[in-house]
């Protein structure tokens, strides 16, 4: 059997998921600054606009981002709108449009993704094998594997899980049950590579 360490760490490399294809459009206007998607205004809402939703935030220590608003009427307030356009629903989805309520929950997705990544949500992991010399009897860790630019910070849920191999699967969702970052060894026969 051969030693290995996954090691899951904050990725402050990872991309906004707002250059991702999306269905909505993000317009957000923070502190007289245009926040979300390139050159979306909040002010400026298209006539084609559709499935209009409000976004709010939450900062304080952190931030987050929903479309149903916060309890604390200090630290948070309606910043901006997501919504999406007839064009942007042929573009993603081609003839087959999805129900009303699929869009609301698919613009929604979309805003969560947002509020993690901008809270800072956002993991890598590295896979590394032990590797011991009888002569000196010295211990390196030798580099076998990583992936970043997982956002969320429930492993089940960003895709972390997906990408470890079935060992380095239970010995992450052992070690970290509730997500977060860490390090955890274990033992399997077989190279632990990125699960294809």
């Amino acid at each position: 059997m051969t030693k290995y360490r996954v090691t899951v760490s904050y990725d402050e490399g990872t991309e906004s998921p707002r250059s991702w294809d999306n269905m909505g459009v993000l317009a957000l206007l923070e502190r007289n600054r245009l926040c979300g998607d390139k050159d979306a205004d909040p002010r400026d809402i298209t006539e084609d606009a559709m499935h209009i939703l409000p976004v709010y935030k939450y900062e304080h220590g952190g931030v987050k981002y929903n479309t149903g608003g916060f309890s604390c009427p200090w630290d948070s307030g309606q910043v901006g709108y997501i919504y999406t356009t007839p064009k942007r629903l042929e573009a993603m989805c081609g003839k087959s449009i999805p129900s009303d309520e699929r869009i609301i929950d698919i613009l929604n997705s979309e805003v969560k993704v947002f509020s993690d990544w901008a809270n800072g949500e956002c993991y890598r992991f590295t896979v590394e094998r032990c590797e011991h010399c009888d002569h000196c009897d010295k211990t390196t860790w030798e580099y076998v594997d990583s992936c970043g630019g997982f956002i969320g910070d429930n492993h089940d849920d960003n895709g972390i899980l997906e990408y470890l191999s079935a060992d380095a699967r239970k010995a992450v969702k052992n070690a970290m049950p509730y997500g977060g970052t860490g390090s955890v060894e274990y033992e399997c026969n077989e190279e632990p590579s990125v699960a294809s």
